[in-house]
């Protein structure tokens, strides 16, 4: 049987890199509207709309500066949909600190179904790469890929717990 890993990355260019997924403006696209949220909301006397409209600026800015500079939007995008997610169930609270709650949810979510492919032994890792690599499914039948993606599976449930801490 073949690895199915050797097949990932062809080039340079199509390599995954943890510093694009994982980087200093990945945290800034996701934490920043989050943090002029809070930040407005103190100062303004807990005003809740204009610190919902001041977090949507600074998501609609973060986005701009990443056409301006020809970088992907990707994460630009995905904060944003999490921030207006996060900006209408706070609206309908009424509660500043329920901002954070559909990113606790969703980090719950993800932790609970790594845990779970975990425990029936078809860790959600291995889909993921199987699915980049082409054999959706074969690497089920080597029990050493098993093994490495359940312990890498086991890094991603440990990195949904200390999103949620």
């Amino acid at each position: 049987m073949t690895n199915p890993l050797k097949n990932l990355a062809q080039t340079e260019q199509e390599r995954f890199r943890f510093s694009a997924a994982l980087g200093p403006d990945v945290l800034l696209d996701s934490g920043l509207p989050g943090l002029v949220f809070f930040v407005v909301w103190s100062v303004n006397g807990n005003d809740i709309p204009t610190a919902v409209w001041a977090a949507v600026g600074a998501g609609a800015l973060l986005g701009i500066l990443r056409v301006v500079r020809r970088q992907p939007l990707q994460n630009v995008v995905a904060g944003f949909i999490g921030l207006l997610i996060a900006a209408f169930v706070v609206s309908r609270t009424g509660r500043p600190q329920d901002i954070a709650l559909p990113g606790l949810l969703i980090n719950i979510g993800y932790g609970l179904a790594y845990l779970v492919s975990i425990v029936i032994r078809k860790p959600l890792l291995g889909f993921a790469i199987g699915a980049v690599s082409g054999d959706l499914t074969g690497w089920l039948r080597d029990p050493q890929l098993v093994r490495a993606y359940t312990r890498a599976s086991w890094l991603w449930v440990a990195m949904f717990a200390i999103r949620l801490s």
